[in-house]
């Protein structure tokens, strides 16, 4: 192809109207180029005057182009009245000539593309057609747009070219099934029919058609039923996106779009296979489990069926007793199978189970459909320790777990954390019962003990909130006594030594009088001392109140060294 002043000029014009274009812009071109000197034995001329003057040379010689071309074009023509594609995928166009000339052959002008043109169309040649109508193979290894321009040849093999590109109407293979309302819909997109003057693209021209119909088909063995019309639009010039009401059972349909104008002047897009479900009204919601997640918040998993298509809105309740009302956390659109709540604001999870049921509804159709699952609770675990529990004397701290579960699961676990560890450890697993009595050896004992319990049913496990046990150190102190008597007729009350509140493995003790001279010093060998009144020269110390200190290794198990001090008196 090759363009003469603007206009193109289809590749299969004959004789030598190649050359004719070529010597005449040659010419213009030459003459525009001349600057300065006479042309034609005229004065010199300006810029400006050589411009206007090139532009007057650039018509004339356009039209002497035309005409060399093809010397029937100011008489005759050729016009695409519409363009459709039929059942097979086949190429049909409508079309009438102007003008006294019998149509030997066609060419058809494919364009891939319009924005930017396509540099390099297809040709497709017919020499089979009736009077009005020509058809072809669809061009396009796919369904897309088709933008076609027609070329029709004489009996002399001049060409007479169409000056409009016409686009098809493209009906998009992304149906989608919806609701509409409470009924089944189909979304369909496509692209209306255009037509375009080439090769000004910019803007297309008003189309004959006034009317879009929807177009189905019901597919049997036999092929495609005769159309039926379900729905109609007003004529648009940009792309269409409607949702269609649908009321045919289940199964396979094909659907085509259709232009329609006056004297039954039609054009019709590509068709398009949908599957349309059956309208699934749900059956079944549930949560499947009540997840406690680490003793943070709940995530709440539910299952829900497939409902094929439409929205639907889930709605979360909660209550701390399932005879109370329930309050709503949240509403989630979703549309999958499997999905979960985070119930982020609990009041308590060391203080109740927790209850929930999700509501699900169809947002198109509220309450037509509205569906509530049974009511499951989280697992909740209590720890009560033996409030008899002597840390100083007892070996073993004994610790009552409990758990409720709504429904019960089958098994259940339970893990302890010390105060020392990162994770938690087992304790014991696979118990089928809601009770168990955990002893803590004693030398494990400081600090803080969590809890937790896990349940586990098929593939399914839940976790419940933490219970933490405080364990006090024990506040070492002196027991006693305050006095003793060197010259008593009972020989425990003739010394001094210390008494502890816990187990000491030993001490060291010093004694000072009041004036802080020290009266008193134990001997490091011996891990229990005693004094006797005594002065360190060995006289009796006098009577008064008298200040000691002792530094104790305690026999409490992680427990470390400390120093106590007190005031005895001496009695005489």
């Amino acid at each position: 192809m090759f363009t003469v002043t603007g206009q193109s000029v289809h590749p299969h014009l004959s004789g030598d109207l190649e050359a004719r274009p070529k010597v005449l812009t040659e010419i213009t071109i030459s003459m525009c180029l001349q600057k300065s000197g006479t042309i034609t034995g005229r004065r010199k001329m300006n810029s400006d005057g050589l411009s206007s003057l090139c532009m007057r040379f650039g018509v004339i010689i356009s039209l002497l182009i035309l005409m060399t071309a093809n010397p029937l074009s100011s008489q005759n023509n050729i016009h695409i009245e519409s363009i459709s594609i039929d059942e097979q995928n086949e190429v049909r166009i409508k079309y009438f000539k102007e003008g006294d000339y019998t149509i030997e052959r066609f060419d058809v002008v494919y364009y891939e593309t319009i924005d930017p043109i396509d540099p390099n169309p297809e040709t497709i040649s017919i020499i089979e057609f009736s009077p009005d109508e020509a058809t072809f193979p669809n061009p396009a290894a796919e369904a897309k747009v088709l933008h076609l321009r027609l070329v029709a040849f004489d009996t002399d093999d001049n060409a007479i070219i169409g000056r409009e590109l016409h686009s098809t109407i493209f009906l998009e293979d992304n149906a989608e099934q919806v609701a509409e309302g409470c009924d089944i819909g189909v979304r369909l997109n496509w692209m209306n029919y255009a037509i375009y003057p080439f090769p000004q693209l910019n803007f297309p021209k008003p189309l004959p058609f006034h009317t879009v119909q929807v177009l189905i088909f019901d597919i049997d063995d036999e092929g495609l039923s005769d159309p039926e019309i379900i729905a109609t639009f007003d004529q648009s010039l940009w792309d269409s996106q409607e949702i269609i009401s649908f009321d045919r059972p289940p199964g396979t349909y094909a659907f085509q779009i259709r232009s329609v104008g006056e004297n039954d002047l039609s054009a019709t897009s590509n068709i398009i296979m949908v599957n349309i479900d059956e309208f699934i009204i749900p059956e079944s919601v549930e949560i499947t489990k009540v997840d406690v997640i680490d003793n943070q918040f709940i995530r709440v998993h539910v299952l829900a069926d497939d409902f094929g298509f439409g929205e639907f809105e889930y709605r979360l309740y909660r209550s701390d007793d399932p005879g109370n009302e329930f309050q709503e956390i949240t509403a989630q659109l979703h549309d999958s199978e499997h999905f979960y709540f985070d119930d982020e604001d609990v009041p308590g999870l060391d203080d109740n189970m927790w209850y929930y049921y999700v509501m699900v509804d169809m947002v198109e159709c509220p309450g037509e459909y509205a569906l509530e699952s049974e009511t499951i609770s989280s697992l909740f675990l209590t720890a009560e320790p033996d409030a008899g529990f002597d840390p100083v004397n007892d070996n073993e701290l004994m610790v009552d777990l409990s758990w409720q579960h709504d429904p019960a699961w089958d098994i259940y676990s339970v893990y302890r954390r010390l105060h020392n560890e990162e994770d938690f450890q087992p304790v014991v697993t696979g118990i089928s019962g809601n009770t168990y009595t955990d002893m803590v050896n004693v030398e494990l004992l400081t600090g803080t003990i969590a809890y937790l319990a896990k349940g586990q049913k098929d593939d399914l496990g839940v976790h419940s909130n933490y219970v933490f046990i405080d364990l006090e150190v024990p506040q070492v102190e002196l027991s006693g006594p305050n006095a003793f008597r060197p010259a008593s007729d009972l020989a425990s009350n003739r010394t001094f030594a210390p008494e502890f509140n816990i187990p000491v493995i030993e001490y060291t003790m010093e004694v000072y009088d009041r004036n802080g001279l020290r009266v008193f010093r134990s001997d490091p060998a011996d891990p229990f001392p005693s004094w006797d009144g005594l002065l360190p020269d060995g006289s009796p110390a006098p009577d008064g109140a008298y200040l000691y200190y002792v530094t104790y290794t305690p026999g409490v198990p992680n427990m470390e060294p400390g120093q106590l001090r007190g005031v005895v008196y001496l009695v005489r």
